[in-house]
C-alpha cells in the first residue's frame, strides 16, 4: 500500500501528516492543513531561524500575488528589502515559493504565526 505527501522541504517536521493519508492516498502538505490545523503547530518550528520581518515579509509577499512592490507598501518597505527578507526566507527553510501549494502552506503558517502574536 503506497501513499505519497508532497511536502514543501526535506525537514522531518513534514512527516507526521503521512499518517493521516489514507492508503494508496497522494496529496500535499498544504492541502492537508486546510482540513487538520494541528498540523501547522509541528510546523512552527520551521519559523524559529527566521526574524519576524523576514515571516512577514514573506507571509506579504504571498498575500499579494508574489509582487515585491505591493508587498513593500503593505509591510512599509522598500520592494528590495522584500525581496531580500523573501530570499532569506526561503535560503533558511529552503521552501520554494514559486509553488502554489507551498505559497498555501506559508500563508497557512503566517496565519498561525500572526494569531500566536496576538495571544501574546
Amino acid at each position: 500500500i503506497a501513499k505519497a505527501l508532497i511536502i514543501p522541504s526535506p525537514s522531518p517536521c513534514f512527516f507526521e501528516g503521512l499518517e493521516l493519508l489514507g492508503p494508496k492516498e497522494l496529496d500535499s502538505y498544504a492541502h492537508l492543513c486546510l482540513t487538520h490545523l494541528e498540523l501547522l503547530d509541528g510546523a512552527m518550528a520551521l519559523l524559529d531561524p527566521l526574524s519576524p520581518e523576514e515571516i512577514e515579509a514573506a507571509y506579504a509577499y504571498i498575500k499579494c500575488g508574489q509582487s515585491p512592490s505591493a508587498a513593500g507598501l503593505g509591510i512599509y518597505a522598500h520592494k528590495n528589502t522584500v525581496c531580500n527578507r523573501v530570499k532569506r526566507f526561503v535560503g533558511k527553510t529552503g521552501i520554494d515559493l514559486s509553488l502554489f501549494s507551498n505559497q498555501l502552506f506559508v500563508y497557512l503558517l503566517g496565519n498561525e504565526w500572526k494569531k500566536t502574536l496576538q495571544r501574546g
